[in-house]
């Protein structure tokens, strides 16, 4: 074999199809996410516990709350990716949000993967998508599987008030941050990306109830109405990869992926068997695929022409790998040219040394770009920091990681290292004026690369809102209510109609954040229901109204008064009973 390449190698460019390769990798086992078993006995425990719950009402005719952001420590469609939306069909067919069949039957929720097990173990954390209370959760269990089955799998269950509901599973064993009963913030970290229960890949699998019922978040063209999402992101289309790697050994004696294989970034001169594997997405049936490896002066050293990739059938997402026999007559920076159909998706760097065993470790790539999400950060938001890098993250092919590196007016209030491209600050952390910064650090094991450092002011705001929600308006509408910001007096124009409110939520203008994003300041030993004819008294700067009134926590109470708190540091919701929520402006 070799002697027959020495000859090709001498002619210069020489044509080696992708058939004639070794090649190997391939196949995600898909089933349920959740077992029945399970499914089952969380169900249980939420109705046991939504059985203690005063009801109200009309108060599942309330819609759920909107996510403000995916939970986890990811970038949607770059370091992380969906590979499951929930079943829209009720028979045996296939049906996403948008008539795609990116699912899989009686499939529930959202399943958003990792790479592989190299990055779960060095954790991505999972967030609240908005705030709750705890009800339900389990830890403890493996959390390497790869095959599906009725394994029991570790997981929080979430409640937001009302009918609403958030599952989080298949975490990490051990990962759990929180406990029964817990009161969370949005963006405060439940646990870690695992692959435990009935899970082949390290994934988080989110699901979402509403009136003892699952619901897709997305809205599409087989998902009629609003997105349940505040930002909604548009799927990925079209043929495209989301990591490449290079490595040496026989693959075919290693653990296949998500086990990660032997990587290798540094070669020597001469005859080299240097292999190669990446995940693909939403390829079309009948691909065609070409492979260039190019040198250092980017000429071409060997050349796969475009031929068959075999895929008969077209593929949501997949992997595969190859082993090469490259000639390497240059020392210097060469690099593997991936085209599919076409168009190059993806490219690689790899360097020839004289003696690459005595060349140094070299420190991660420098980040592309960093930002804030939002980029004008205001209280109540969680903010996120995100950082840009492509497939080239190390020279040497090691795994990297990101140190964030959180401060609010020059004091640490969060200092993490994980494998995701994103980390947040929950929704309670922000005050007006404050100046918050997040430095992020690549590493790779045995080297920090650069910092990179994002910074904005926290918005003053100019009011904040009272949004009574509910229906009785004539427009069907709640009515907001403008507070001056340090204002001892609110003034109260109520509509002269009768009013039912389902829902009182205290926000920055504009903004549209639930006051269950708030953190409380005495939390209440039970909750109370308001008499369902008499009302509780809503007091506001004086003026009162007598309304059944629920609070996105479901905070209960016979009545609620406003005032500012010392300092000018926000106001406070108070209740006759003696508890209260502390809403910061």
């Amino acid at each position: 074999m070799l002697r027959t390449l020495a000859l090709l190698a001498a002619t210069g460019v020489f044509v080696l199809p992708l058939a004639a390769q070794d090649r190997g990798g391939g196949g995600i086992p898909r089933g349920d996410c959740v077992s029945p078993e399970q499914t089952k006995a969380i169900l249980a425990r939420v109705e046991a516990f939504r059985s203690k719950q005063p009801s109200a009402p009309g108060i599942a005719s309330v819609d759920p709350e909107r996510y403000p952001f995916q939970p986890f420590a990811g970038n949607l469609w770059d370091d992380v990716h969906t590979f499951n939306f929930v079943d829209l069909d009720p028979s045996f067919g296939l049906r996403d949000f948008d008539c795609l069949q990116w699912t899989y039957d009686t499939h529930r929720g959202h399943d958003t993967h990792l790479h592989s097990f190299a990055e779960m173990d060095r954790g991505v954390p999972v967030f609240a998508a908005i705030a709750g209370v705890v009800v339900d959760l389990h830890d403890g269990e493996p959390d390497r599987n790869i095959n599906p089955s009725s394994l029991p799998s570790n997981y929080v269950i979430l409640w937001h008030g009302g009918t609403h509901y958030s599952w989080y599973l298949h975490l990490r064993r051990n990962s759990v941050a929180v406990t029964l009963g817990q009161r969370v913030a949005g963006g405060q970290q439940l646990g870690l990306v695992g692959s435990s229960g009935n899970s082949s890949w390290p994934h988080l699998h989110f699901e979402s109830w509403h009136d003892n019922a699952h619901y897709e978040p997305d809205a599409g063209v087989c998902r009629a109405g609003a997105s349940r999402w505040v930002n909604p992101i548009a799927r990925r289309r079209g043929a495209w990869v989301s990591d490449l790697n290079i490595g040496p050994g026989d693959f075919h004696a290693q653990p296949r992926l998500p086990n990660d294989y032997v990587r290798q970034g540094r070669w020597g001169t001469g005859w080299q068997y240097i292999g190669f594997w990446f995940q693909y997405h939403d390829l079309p049936p009948n691909t065609t695929a070409r492979v260039r490896w190019l040198r250092p002066d980017d000429s071409v050293a060997i050349d796969s022409g475009a031929g068959p990739f075999g895929n008969p059938a077209g593929a949501v997402w997949d992997w595969v790998w190859f082993r090469w026999w490259v000639f390497c007559d240059v020392v210097g920076s060469w690099r593997i040219e991936i085209e599919l159909n076409g168009a190059v998706v993806a490219t690689m760097p790899f360097d020839v040394y004289t003696d690459p065993l005595s060349s140094p470790n070299r420190p991660p790539e420098p980040l592309q770009s960093i930002r804030f999400e939002p980029a004008q950060p205001s209280p109540g938001d969680v903010l996120f920091c995100r950082v840009a890098q492509g497939l080239l993250r190390d020279r040497d092919q090691d795994l990297v990681t990101q140190r964030y590196l959180w401060r609010i007016n020059g004091a640490i209030v969060r200092d993490v290292t994980h494998a995701g491209r994103a980390d947040c600050l929950r929704d309670d952390a922000l005050r007006p004026g404050d100046l918050v910064t997040c430095a992020v650090t690549p590493n790779d094991g045995l080297a920090n690369g650069a910092t990179r450092t994002v910074s904005a002011s926290v918005a003053q705001g100019a009011c904040l809102a009272l949004s009574l929600r509910g229906h009785g308006h004539a427009d069907g509408s709640g009515k907001p209510l403008a507070l001056g910001p340090g204002a001892r007096d609110v003034g109260f124009a109520p509509d002269a109609g009768a009013m039912s409110l389902l829902a009182i939520s205290l926000q920055p203008c504009g903004v549209g954040l639930p006051l269950g994003q708030f953190a409380p300041c005495t939390l209440p030993a039970a909750i109370l229901l308001p008499d369902p004819v008499q009302g509780p008294l809503l007091t506001v700067g004086g003026a009162a109204l007598a309304v059944p009134a629920i609070l996105p926590w479901c905070f209960c109470v016979q009545g609620i008064e406003l005032s500012p708190l010392p300092g000018g540091l926000g106001f406070c919701l108070k209740a006759t009973h003696g508890y209260h929520l502390i809403v910061r402006c």
